[in-house]
């Protein structure tokens, strides 16, 4: 006979020393079952469709509970120092294993759901004909163009609407002086949030602060090389609203 290793983990169960059919030593409970089997076992449930809607009612169940909201709240401020948690996801989305991972799963998420993303893309471009005045003249849509072809030439660079165009607070224009080249992971990170004091970008166009970890600017020299007509100015023409 093989001695408890301790004390009981719950109330009630006791230690016989010896295996089960399965050949486990472990606790039993007050019906004398295996607490190694009982484990087994909850795993192959959870792992059915059953089992995965079980879990999450009984989740949401002790959740809504006085003790389960304090265990909640106790976990959650396991993770107040939000830099050190952000650093740490950073970390960990850079590794070159967890990046096609990700790519891997987008791209099955756009060849699973073409038609969500046609439906986003035409609500996208019908809001920027929306946010389009009449006025713009042929010169506005040519500064346009500018910076498209300047997100370009940095490379791993979007458009961002600095007062984007669907917002809780304000509804901005698709015009040039609304728009500048950033980089790719802040635009994301921004989403449809309103700026109340935006960054731009200094002469001749540098995209906006707060890189993504691991983006490296191009040097002064590739971009005298390619920039050399795209020097924006950022201020509106005179006489113009946006």
């Amino acid at each position: 006979m093989i001695p408890a290793p301790g004390p009981p983990p719950r109330p009630g169960w006791y230690w016989t020393g010896l295996a089960c059919r399965h050949g486990h030593v472990d606790w039993r409970n007050a019906s004398g079952r295996c607490a190694e089997c009982a484990r087994k076992d909850s795993a192959r449930y959870e792992a059915t469709a059953a089992g995965r809607v079980a879990k999450r009612r009984s989740y949401a169940t002790y959740t809504a509970t006085f003790g389960g909201k304090a265990a909640k709240k106790r976990a959650n401020d396991k993770y107040t120092d939000k830099p050190a948690r952000k650093a740490t996801q950073a970390a960990y989305a850079s590794q070159p294993t967890r990046k096609a991972a990700g790519k891997a799963a987008l791209a099955k998420y756009q060849r699973a759901n073409r038609d969500k993303l046609a439906a986003q893309t035409a609500r996208r471009e019908a809001g920027k004909i929306q946010a389009t005045p009449a006025w713009e003249t042929p010169a506005m849509r040519a500064r346009i163009t500018e910076h498209y072809e300047m997100a370009a030439v940095f490379g791993g660079c979007h458009v961002d609407h600095i007062v984007p165009l669907r917002s809780r607070l304000v509804c901005g224009l698709h015009v040039f002086w609304n728009l500048r080249p950033w980089e790719a992971g802040a635009n994301m990170r921004k989403g449809n949030r309103l700026d109340a004091n935006p960054p731009l970008p200094p002469d001749p166009g540098w995209p906006a602060v707060n890189p993504s970890p691991g983006w490296i600017y191009p040097t002064m020299d590739e971009v005298e090389a390619k920039l050399a007509r795209f020097r924006l100015t950022w201020a509106a023409p005179a006489g113009s609203s946006a």
